[in-house]
């Protein structure tokens, strides 16, 4: 059993510690160490922060518990680490930038802090991670948590409306959650209308007519101009095809 000197290196902050380097973060093909429980204190004191990077590419660890007293999680500390679940405790305030992007095998996450402030990216790229999890954030996305938003997505200044076309949640699953609790009522519609039509995605069109989405006559007519100029026949039958049921197609 090794003690915490030899997994970590500590640095003193305010009132406590942060962990600064998980050790053994580089020993890439050592799968000894692959359950690391992070300590609650360190020389008496509190550990208040994981920091930057700290278990950054440490790909064959795949459980970590994160005690209660920890307060933030810095940049990339978890970045394409072999994480399956992880349980964000009730005293995190900060998630930062890419916290845990590219964790392959991040399946769930449990948040027991609704709080907790998100930076961009938290959670992006990662592919296996649940469809409810994704949930969270759309419910979310109208604040300042984005953690699935990727870094053009949040500097474009409209997190609230285009987060739900971050990597990570642009899946199948997801979308089906969404139309079914109607999670999209706080975005504009239309936009998402047009980011189907733009990105191709004719399988989400039946989708929205089955969740009771209307799309106006102007709205139709913006998107069959993106479906023909980009060449995308099966978005523009389908379209074509509601522009005859809803509509009827102009006499000539």
């Amino acid at each position: 059993m090794k003690n915490l000197d030899e997994l970590f290196s500590f640095e003193e902050s305010d009132n406590g510690y942060r962990i600064k380097l998980f050790k053994l973060f580089n020993l890439r093909d050592d799968q000894s160490v692959i359950e690391v429980d992070i300590p609650a204190e360190y020389n008496g004191l509190p550990v208040r922060e994981i920091g930057d990077a700290a278990f950054f590419m440490s790909k064959f660890l795949t459980r970590v518990s994160i005690p209660e007293g920890i307060e933030k999680i810095g940049n990339s500390a978890f970045y394409s680490c072999g994480l399956r679940e992880v349980t964000l405790p009730e005293s995190l305030k900060e998630l930062d930038t890419e916290a845990f992007m590219r964790c392959s095998e991040l399946e769930r996450v449990i948040f027991r802090n609704k709080d907790t402030e998100f930076g961009f990216g938290v959670f992006e790229d990662c592919p296996k991670i649940a469809a409810e999890n994704v949930m969270q954030s759309l419910a979310r996305s109208c604040d300042i948590t984005k953690p699935f938003a990727a870094e053009e997505v949040y500097w474009s200044h409209e997190v609230a409306v285009d987060l739900i076309w971050a990597d990570s949640a642009l899946r199948d699953d997801v979308f089906e959650l969404a139309l079914k609790y109607d999670s999209f009522a706080l975005f504009d519609k239309e936009k998402v209308f047009e980011e189907i039509a733009e990105r191709n995605l004719c399988r989400f069109l039946p989708m929205t007519e089955n969740a009771g989405w209307d799309i106006s006559e102007e709205c139709l007519g913006k998107l069959l101009d993106i479906a023909v100029d980009n060449g995308f026949v099966e978005i523009t039958a389908w379209l074509l095809d509601y522009k005859n049921r809803k509509f009827g197609f102009e006499k000539v």
